[in-house]
């Protein structure tokens, strides 16, 4: 397991020969937990993995960016676990376009790397949290992916009233794949009057 800023990220361990064998092996604290993706009516756990990602990028956690389907919370908010890239990526291809987008896709820019691409994660839990859409909403994989390249997606001030600005200049970086700085109190902040928002 991985500490993290004392939330438990329970990591499991991915058996290496799985290509060969197709069986793959899992190893892990068990908790009972609900995804990111059916948690977006629960200000606590959308708080609760934000901090998680920012710690990440913080202390420079082996963490690998994954859509909402493959990230856990526990009842208590105390473990979040973030499934294996590479078998999540692999399991979402077999699910059909729309689905694959909304568990894996929509939260995903597969040309970033690292810190930008967490940031853009953020950024989209942000942005569907407030203005209950995504940024990129196309299904398709390709059409998407061109839409990041060319940064066409309506900026979230067009979208929700009397918003921070650092958090829609935040949503704009950090959704262009630019490199920016997460304005934890600020997004918590709209977080918790989000009701009053849209």
């Amino acid at each position: 397991m991985i500490y993290i800023d004392k939330i438990t990220v329970a990591v499991f361990i991915q058996n290496k020969k799985w290509k060969k064998t197709k069986n793959v092996f899992f190893k892990g604290e068990a908790f009972h937990g609900k995804t990111l993706a059916s948690s977006f009516d629960d200000k606590d756990s959308i708080k609760t993995v934000l901090e998680v990602l920012e710690a990440a990028v913080e202390t420079k956690a082996p963490l690998q960016n994954i859509g909402a389907e493959g990230i856990i919370i526990s009842d208590d908010k105390t473990k979040i676990l973030f499934m294996p890239q590479e078998f999540f990526y692999t399991a979402s291809t077999y699910l059909e376009e729309e689905d694959s987008a909304l568990s894996n896709g929509f939260y995903i820019n597969r040309n970033l790397s690292r810190e930008c691409a967490i940031r853009f994660t953020q950024a989209v839990i942000i942005y569907k949290f407030l203005a209950d859409k995504f940024p990129y909403e196309a299904k398709n994989q390709r059409e998407r992916t061109e839409d990041q390249r060319d940064k066409n997606f309506i900026p979230l001030k067009e979208l929700i009233s009397n918003c921070s600005s650092s958090v829609l200049k935040f949503t704009q970086k950090a959704l262009s794949g630019k490199d920016c700085i997460f304005p934890a109190e600020k997004v918590f902040t709209e977080i918790e009057k989000s009701n009053t928002l849209i």
